[in-house]
């Protein structure tokens, strides 16, 4: 039974498939859910994220670590989207994703860039903006745009067992994506974590690196726009 045969069973149910981890949302069965659709790095830059992840962690505690449920990537598009909805956005992505044939692309770093968010600087691996990246983007929006919720609350995100901690900041990114994260203004990056301001410069440089990607997948947000839940992967080409 491939993924998209047991999203289809979970959500006939009303259910989340949950992925090995106690993970828990206070979106069961609810109406509408936050998505990230985004492309999966190689696992040489899945290490990279991991080992800068834990640099960070000496200068301040990190709200995440990359484990089994919060997996390093490139954000292509945030959503909000009705449940019922979901087997159609896999289709539609599965198109784009054919059309595009995104496993084994080349990409490079560009080094590491910080960007305000609350009192710290959220650290991340800067992507260049290639044009089949930027097409695959457009491509991706045009397809999901009529599937688009006009809003959703802390319901549509998963969270660890424990306090949810999905803040305003983290619900107006997904609700703006769409204006402020793409076309001219899409920035290709790995966010890898938080630091305090005062301590942004102590990073040493990230070296350029040529990677490649794996496949392109839809997960469920969690807070700072993390990939928790694995709702569909693209089975790549052979």
């Amino acid at each position: 039974m491939n993924t998209r045969e047991i999203l289809l069973i979970g959500l006939a149910g009303m259910t989340w498939i949950a992925l090995a981890m106690p993970l828990v949302s206070r979106s069961e069965a609810a109406d509408v859910v936050a998505i990230n659709v985004l492309a999966v790095p190689d696992a040489s830059m899945r290490d990279r994220a991991r080992e800068l992840n834990e640099q960070l962690n000496r200068y301040r505690p990190q709200p995440f670590a990359f484990d089994e449920t919060h997996t390093a990537h490139i954000s292509l598009l945030h959503r909000f989207v009705a449940t019922k909805d979901l087997p159609k956005i896999v289709a539609a992505v599965e198109g784009v994703s054919a059309r595009h044939r995104l496993a084994g692309a080349k990409l490079e770093t560009a080094g590491l860039e910080h960007s305000p968010w609350g009192k710290a600087e959220m650290v991340s691996i800067e992507i260049e903006k290639t044009p089949e990246l930027a097409a695959l983007q457009a491509d991706l929006v045009a397809a999901l745009r009529p599937f688009a919720a006009p809003s959703g609350g802390p319901d549509a995100f998963v969270t660890s067992p424990g306090p949810a901690e999905i803040d305003a900041k983290t619900i107006e990114y997904v609700q703006t994506f769409e204006q402020k994260q793409t076309s001219e203004r899409f920035k290709p990056h790995i966010t890898a974590g938080e630091i305090n301001s005062a301590n942004k410069d102590k990073l040493p440089p990230s070296p350029e690196t040529t990677f490649t990607i794996e496949t392109l997948a839809i997960y469920q947000l969690g807070n700072l726009g993390t990939a928790r839940r694995q709702l569909w992967r693209a089975t790549p080409a052979r």
